[in-house]
């Protein structure tokens, strides 16, 4: 028999993580502002993490999957999204069916600020010198309150629809820097989040990574061949302008070593597996996001 999950947040990752648990047998329980749209097979439930009042009819569950993503990358729609927001829900579980007895909590590897191309794990140090930093650090220990809570830190989320980066190489905006980078595809991130709901003592903290750490130089080369190789043409001659810093967190290598310990075989494990079918989906129906 398969168990009840409530997934708050059940939009980019949320969604693909609930077509996965749905095919093995689960009951899946969607919660978001605007559930139209979800999975028929999907629970929807219409509810704001940072309005408590919405909150009053959550189901029991065996599992909580909290994968709820800031509106912005400002300090206050971290504040609501992450730290007020996985409290809010906790709360109401807590007051109503009770707490689940596994909570996997969906952060992100923006907390370490490694800037020396160092290679990072789990043990190695945070940051919470940016705010949005430290929001994530304080909803990180809020979550570990709950009963077998799993830490889950997501490196650069990359998959269908979204083609930032594509459009930068596409519109010849030039790289001020060159930091290595990493990435996880949306559908290995919904992998990791299964896998980590699956096993019973875990541990309490996980990366959530690809295999290939790759400088942005690399993977800019790369699109811009995938980009040539899908029109049949050379990129169009454009100005060139400078590619913004903003939400550039160091440059460093991240390690899945202890994910993948636990069985984690991410069917995406470079950009080089992932980004051939996004720059196809650009090429065809144009930018989107």
């Amino acid at each position: 028999m398969g168990r009840r999950i409530l997934i708050a947040g059940c939009g980019y990752v949320g969604g693909a993580l609930a077509a996965r648990l749905l095919e093995q047998g689960d009951e899946v329980f969607g919660l978001k502002r605007s559930p139209e749209g979800l999975d028929a097979r999907i629970h929807p439930i219409a509810a704001d993490v940072t309005d408590p009042a919405t909150l009053g009819a959550l189901p029991r569950v065996d599992a909580l999957v909290y994968a709820v993503s800031a509106g912005g990358r400002h300090e206050g729609a971290y504040r609501g999204a992450y730290l007020e927001g996985v409290r809010n829900v906790l709360s109401a579980l807590e007051r109503g069916p009770g707490l689940p007895s596994r909570t996997v909590f969906v952060s992100s590897t923006a907390v370490y600020a490694q800037d020396d191309d160092s290679w990072v794990d789990e043990s190695s140090e945070v940051s919470g010198a940016r705010p949005t930093s430290r929001l994530l650090l304080e909803a990180e220990d809020e979550a570990r309150q709950a009963k077998g809570a799993v830490v889950l830190r997501l490196s650069g989320l990359y998959g269908p629809g979204r083609h930032h980066l594509i459009r930068t190489v596409d519109e010849g905006q030039i790289a001020t820097s060159d930091p290595y980078t990493n990435r996880i595809h949306r559908d290995d991130a919904a992998q990791a989040i299964a896998l980590l709901l699956d096993q019973g003592r875990a541990g309490p903290l996980f990366i959530g990574t690809d295999d290939t750490p790759a400088r942005l130089s690399e993977v800019r080369a790369y699109i811009a061949e995938l980009l040539v190789r899908e029109r049949g043409a050379p990129l169009e001659a454009k100005a060139a302008e400078p590619l913004s810093a903003a939400g550039r967190s160091g440059s460093k290598r991240l390690s899945n070593a202890r994910l993948r310990a636990l069985g984690f075989r991410p069917a995406y494990p470079s950009y080089r597996e992932g980004y051939p079918e996004i720059v196809r989906g650009y090429v065809s129906r144009g930018p989107s996001t």
